[in-house]
């Protein structure tokens, strides 16, 4: 997108908006959550020899849990900010129910999609946040560090998922603003 375009500003502020969620409520946690987690392992490293088939049952419970975690929140996402939902939320908003808005209704309605995006943004930050945090209690409750950190690198994994959405979140707002986010009609009408 050109400086010249009319919304260049407000894309380059979702762009930032997002950025700094990422970066701050993602990235930096996940970092602190390595470096809990490390502390953890050094602190309360792991008594005596473990029976193999007791490490194995709480590595894959913890990261059962993180896995469950990352499903949620990649269903959430594309439920939450699936084109054709919010076209449909939009439309209904921009009085559709009776008559077809025009684009200059539609884009007045953007400001719903940004809500919607930041919502599906922050929750699944939250998510990612729970992730790292698995990691860290499974060093608590006496992982060695290599499984922990496999269950931080799910974390890692998820931080990346969200970072790769966001293309998608300013393609979609774009289409709002412009008033060409329309939902498709259903056949038989």
């Amino acid at each position: 997108m050109r400086p010249d375009h009319p919304y260049y500003e407000t894309i380059q502020q979702v762009n930032r908006q997002l950025r700094h969620m990422w970066v701050n409520w993602g990235l930096v946690p996940l970092g602190l959550a390595f470096i809990l987690m490390a502390l953890v392992s050094v602190l309360r490293p792991v008594k005596g020899a473990a029976e193999p088939e007791q490490l194995a049952l709480g590595f894959k419970g913890v990261m059962a849990a993180g896995a469950a975690l990352f499903l949620m929140g990649f269903w959430l996402d594309g439920r939450w900010t699936e084109a054709q939902r919010l076209a449909r939320m939009v439309y209904q908003a921009a009085g559709g129910n009776g008559f077809r808005p025009s684009k200059a209704h539609l884009a007045l309605q953007a400001d719903r999609i940004m809500d919607s995006l930041m919502l599906s943004t922050k929750a699944l930050t939250v998510i990612g946040l729970l992730i790292g945090l698995a990691a860290v209690l499974g060093a608590a409750a006496g992982l060695r560090f290599g499984y922990s950190i496999q269950i931080l690198l799910l974390a890692l994994a998820f931080q990346l998922f969200i970072y790769s959405r966001h293309p998608y979140y300013r393609e979609v707002m774009l289409a709002a603003l412009n008033g060409e986010l329309v939902a498709e009609e259903k056949e038989g009408k």
